[in-house]
């Protein structure tokens, strides 16, 4: 801390894990005693340390869960630019992240290149860096041992410094006074396979200009007209060519046009008038401005200038014009202690927070919907009667979100508060519940209790800051499938109001011990199977505490004084067999006595649905019938103490619930046996995990199997989190729907008659929708569900694919990776797609969370998916890679979310390779330039050589050719000043260029074979600058 004593000022600690809101850690005041939020234990420390003024946060035995990122805070909102702390794998590799991943500076400054190294310390491991200039291999450059030793490559000297910093546990590599020979990429390694991604530095001239883009994503609706804006540094716009150039989704960079410093304005192929360059020279920037734009225009725009000067690029997006904006509100209901501040936050898509004016509406508990306040692109905030400066508006930019903080809650703020955009547009609103800091707290325990029919239940509801003898208190329950409905009313004056229906079996209490409200209910029956909520003072309430009570068919006498009766637990509980199968239901005795075993007693084996006894099987294993049936056979396993019921070849009519029984009294709980027919439909829902974000369209897919969609009605139930399964809608063979009550036409069922399927789509999923969804045929035909996932529009998995551009020879075996952020690949399908050249993407692969995968025709062994749990990535491996396999690979999660792609090229592994040296070569205006091209793979006697030079902001144009006979063919405009030879002493093509001229400028290129390429010599040659000798008599005059 800085302009203040660490000692004279209490610090805040706050958290911020992934995802979710920031929440306080600790206090820690000046008096050094320490208030920790509640599930913040001891591991969490705070102290002083006044030798540099500072808090610090001390964390033991630190666990994955801590993850998160930590700010400081004091005098209430000053707070600390935050530091994330991530937990590693302590058996993980070592991973190198090099920063920054693009380095551009001037010549003559110096440059700092950060190699950040997790799950090993800088002090235990030697590092090396390499470096590979443009158009040379990879080179060892430095090495620093942990025993201090620096050993260095010939021509790295002392300009060159290693260190290591250990507070961030990274290495250093330091460049002095960079020159332009700099220009590389620098990659650090350790334990000889560990390899940081690089850090590209490229050093330009100092007076170079510079380029900035802003803003870095631009939306406009269709139709509308978009500008761009790149200004420049160092040079007027007015003193230079500025040329536009776009790159489109998944394609190479193209130009629009060039605007020179005449205003002439050469456009590109394809490009109209609706592109129109212009410069402001008020804050001398290059404007591309363009008109009626259309979704084809959905790229990344680029302005450069001297060539390869380049500004960062602006995103422009083009929306539809008939999609409005969609407001999405969260918290949906958010519970606070009065006194607190609470943000209500509204994130809008398809516009800009900047572009739209915003009012936000509030109802309180019993009233209508009323305007509150309102907050204007200008920047001015009005508010109603009432909404004084505790209500407080603001935009946050980085998530497009409307803010609404209110400080100091009180309990009249409990209200729906929704935001509104375009008069029309309405968010779904937050709930705020406001409650008395001194409020009851209700706590119910158990959460499930069940009991047998006809015995007693009791249900406790403990309250916490208030007696139970001071408030009345309401019990409710809550039937499956059905509102709650109040039980009764125990008040103050231990007076019971019962509503109807309900009978003295409800008998409430008060346990003043532990400060309890009791739900007593006696001779339990399943119609009484329900959740029942203990509430006071209106609306607060407990969780509820589930009560089951089992059916029961059959009655039996309980003996007096008998304490330890036989137990009989039966096995499976439920089997599902088609018909003409084999079942085996199992009836295990468990007694006190050990030597009581199954060989003592008889077993008597019921129907459930007729009440009946089927058979007995006595001691002596005659079987005694009374239903006969031919395909039961009772046994005794006396080995593992348990009676058998084998049923052979079953049938329809042997679907029932089967009872062990003993002495008459003692009963098992049932085997239900569901048989069904050899020809009856299987029903099969994929993907079994769906993701959706909030707002968006759901699909749910149910195939069907043996039977026609259109020849029987589907039921579509769901299982929302910890609750029962309810019926969603049945829609029949004539397609008329039938919902369920609280199912509104979001709800839309179909059928796919292409693939025999039925289809439920939800439009505008909302987090409520969150469940597992299930398609019934048949009555009891079930699909095997599919869990619906909705997740916040801010955090859809993001794909990183890499590298972006792979060049291999045949027969190499390449890696593509796919990390995915957000999201992990265990949970995740994925699909991998192609696009070679000339022809679309098509899906080739896809590789299923329960490991299944599938390939397009023509995909064989050779393509290999994987997946990298601790990079949490997906992997496409190629081996042996052929000519045909050159494309753009895109992975894709969720069926909207792809990664950029990677761009495989596979060459011939006997092609020819050309390398330029030097990369930038500067010659003085009349003298001679020789540039070299040497060919590796082939002799430069057996093949032509095409020269091509790239002029600043033009296409490459073609200079000449050479061919293996000797004879040169020059292209219109180039004369005998460029000469073309071969020195096969070092197997180079050679151009030489005479009396050159600053037009000369340029980037050459020598080819062969077509398209095979060198890397490009950079010639420059400067102006002549001349001085002019005034005689000082002509000046005087």
């Amino acid at each position: 801390m800085r302009k203040a004593a660490v000692t004279d000022t209490d610090v805040h600690w706050y958290r911020e894990l992934p995802g979710k809101d920031m929440e306080r850690v600790l206090t820690h005041d000046i008096r050094n005693i320490t208030r920790r939020s509640p599930g913040f234990t001891g591991r969490f420390q705070p102290s002083r340390d006044t030798s540099n003024n500072s808090f610090i946060l001390t964390i033991t035995n630190v666990q994955p869960s801590d993850t998160a990122v930590y700010y400081c805070k004091v005098w209430g909102d000053i707070s600390g630019n935050g530091t994330r702390l991530n937990i590693t794998n302590p058996l993980a590799d070592p991973v190198l992240l090099q920063y920054p991943n693009v380095s551009k500076v001037p010549e003559g400054v110096t440059v700092e290149l950060q190699c950040a190294m997790y799950n090993a310390s800088v002090n235990d491991t030697d590092v090396h860096w390499h470096h590979q200039r443009p158009g040379y291999n990879s080179e060892w450059a430095l090495s620093q041992f942990v025993n201090g030793t620096i050993t260095k490559s010939r021509g790295f000297h002392d300009r060159f410094q290693l260190s290591k910093n250990v507070s961030s546990n990274s290495y250093i590599l330091t460049i002095v006074n960079v020159t332009l020979k700099d220009t590389a990429v620098y990659n650090c390694s350790v334990w000889s396979y560990i390899y940081g991604a690089g850090t590209q530095l490229n050093v330009t001239d100092a007076n170079a200009p510079v380029l900035i883009q802003s803003p870095s994503l631009e939306r406009v609706t269709e139709g509308h007209t978009a500008q761009l804006q790149c200004t420049m540094g160092n040079v007027a716009v007015t003193d230079t060519d500025v040329h536009w150039y776009r790159e489109l989704p998944g394609k190479d960079m193209e130009q629009v046009l060039t605007h020179d410093i005449r205003n002439i304005t050469r456009r590109s192929p394809g490009f109209t008038g609706r592109f129109q360059p212009s410069r402001d020279t008020s804050n001398n920037s290059f404007i591309l401005t363009i008109t009626n734009v259309q979704p084809s225009d959905t790229a990344v725009y680029y302005c450069k200038v001297w060539g390869d000067i380049s500004g960062n690029g602006t995103r422009l997006n083009i929306t539809n014009p008939l999609a409005d904006p969609v407001l999405l509100q969260y918290p949906n209901v958010t519970k606070v202690p009065e006194g607190v501040t609470v943000e209500l936050q509204c994130a809008m898509y398809n516009a800009s927070v900047n572009d739209t004016d915003v009012h936000w509406h509030h109802q309180r508990p019993g009233y209508n919907s009323e305007w509150a306040l309102s907050q204007f692109v200008n920047g001015t905030i009005t508010k109603s009667r009432g909404f004084h400066d505790r209500f407080q508006l603001s935009r946050n930019v980085s998530s497009n979100s409307y803010i609404l903080t209110i400080v100091n809650v009180t309990l009249k703020d409990t209200a729906v508060y929704n935001c509104s955009v375009w008069s029309y547009i309405y968010g779904a609103g937050t709930q705020l519940n406001v409650t008395d800091a001194n409020a009851p707290v209700l706590i119910q325990s158990p959460s499930l209790e069940r009991v047998t029919e006809g015995h007693t239940a009791q249900l406790q509801c403990t309250m916490g800051n208030v007696a139970v003898t001071d408030t009345d208190v309401h019990w409710y329950r809550e039937l499956p499938g059905k509102d709650m409905e109040q039980v009764l009313t125990h008040d103050i004056r231990n007076i019971s109001r019962r509503n109807p229906g309900f009978t003295g079996r409800f008998q409430p209490s008060r346990d003043t011990s532990n400060n309890s409200f009791i739900l007593t209910i006696t001779n339990v029956q399943p119609s009484d199977t329900a959740v029942y909520y203990c509430k006071v003072w209106g609306d607060i309430s407990g969780n509820g505490t589930r009560l089951n009570v089992p059916i029961l068919k059959f009655s039996y006498f309980l003996v007096a004084g008998l304490e330890a009766d036989p137990v009989l637990i039966q096995h499976p509980e439920i089997v599902k067999v088609p018909e003409g199968g084999t079942v085996e239901f199992r009836c295990d005795l468990r007694y006190q006595n050990e030597s009581d075993t199954v060989k003592k007693f008889d077993v008597h084996w019921f129907n459930q649905t007729t009440g009946n006894v089927i058979l007995s099987y006595e001691t002596n294993n005659n079987i005694i019938w009374v239903q006969q049936h031919h395909n039961l056979e009772p046994s005794r396993d006396v080995a593992n103490n348990s009676y058998i019921l084998t049923i052979r070849d079953v049938q329809f009519r042997d679907s029932t619930v089967y009872i062990c029984g003993i002495w008459g009294r003692i009963y098992g709980n049932g085997s239900r046996l569901n048989v069904t027919s050899a020809n009856a439909p299987v029903l099969i829902q994929s993907p079994s995990l769906e993701r959706v974000t909030e707002g968006h369209t759901a699909q749910l897919q149910c195939t069907m199997r043996k039977a026609a969609v259109t020849d029987t009605d589907v039921h579509w139930y769901r299982e929302l989190p910890g609750k029962d399964m309810e019926r969603v809608l049945t829609h029949d063979i004539r397609n008329i729907t039938r919902r369920s009550p609280g199912f509104t036409g979001r709800f839309q069922p179909s059928r796919d008659t292409s693939n025999n399927s039925f289809i439920l789509t939800i439009t505008n999923v909302q987090p409520s929708d969150t469940a597992a969804y299930y398609c019934k045929v048949w009555g009891d035909i079930s699909g095997n569900g599919t869990r619906l996932n909705i997740t916040s529009p801010l955090a859809d998995p993001v794909l990183l694919q890499y590298p972006n551009l792979s060049k291999v020879p045949e027969g190499e075996t390449v890696e593509l990776q796919c990390a995915m952020y957000n999201a992990s690949v265990n949970d995740t399908d994925v699909h991998w797609h192609h696009q070679r050249p000339g022809y679309n993407s098509e899906w080739a692969f896809s590789q299923f969370v329960n490991g299944t995968i599938t390939k397009s025709r023509g995909f064989h062994d050779r393509f290999q998916l994987s997946r990298n749990v601790s990079s949490n990535s997906y992997i496409l491996t190629i081996v042996n890679v052929t000519l045909n396999d050159t494309a753009v690979y895109n992975c894709s999660v969720w069926s909207y979310i792809y990664g950029a792609g990677t761009q495989l090229n596979v060459t011939d592994a006997n092609a020819p390779v050309l390398i330029q040296s030097l990369s930038l070569e500067r010659v003085t205006e009349g003298h001679t330039a020789q540039l070299q091209c040497t060919m590796g793979n082939a002799a430069v006697t057996d093949t032509d050589v095409h020269w091509y030079r790239e002029l600043p902001g033009k296409d490459m144009e073609w200079v000449l050719t050479h061919d293996k006979r000797n004879i040169t063919r020059r292209s219109p405009g180039f004369t005998e000043r460029f000469q073309s030879s071969r020195d096969t002493s070092i197997n180079s093509f050679i151009l030489t260029i005479t009396n050159v001229q600053p037009s000369d400028t340029a980037a050459y290129y020598c080819k062969v074979w077509g398209d095979i390429s060198g890397n490009g010599t950079r010639l420059n040659v400067p102006v002549r600058k001349y001085t002019l000798l005034l005689d000082k008599n002509i000046w005087r005059r």
